[in-house]
């Protein structure tokens, strides 16, 4: 399991989107071969999205946990 800060989904940066950890989102995680994407929702953690890890083009881990 790898915890992830920042993660870019798509091929072409401008046009890219791009997830962070911070005020919505609580938590983007590696499992198998998803990159799931988890926000809080009254005090519990829900998956909010998920992208293969295939199509992922930037990903940032977290050096602080």
């Amino acid at each position: 399991m790898d915890i992830v800060r920042k993660i870019t989904v798509g091929t072409d940066w401008d046009s890219a989107i791009h997830y962070q950890v911070g005020n919505k989102i609580k938590d983007i995680i590696l499992e198998d071969d998803y990159y799931n994407v988890y926000t809080e929702d009254d005090g519990c953690k829900v998956k909010w999205k998920s992208f293969s890890k295939y199509i992922v083009s930037h990903i940032e881990y977290d050096t602080k946990r």
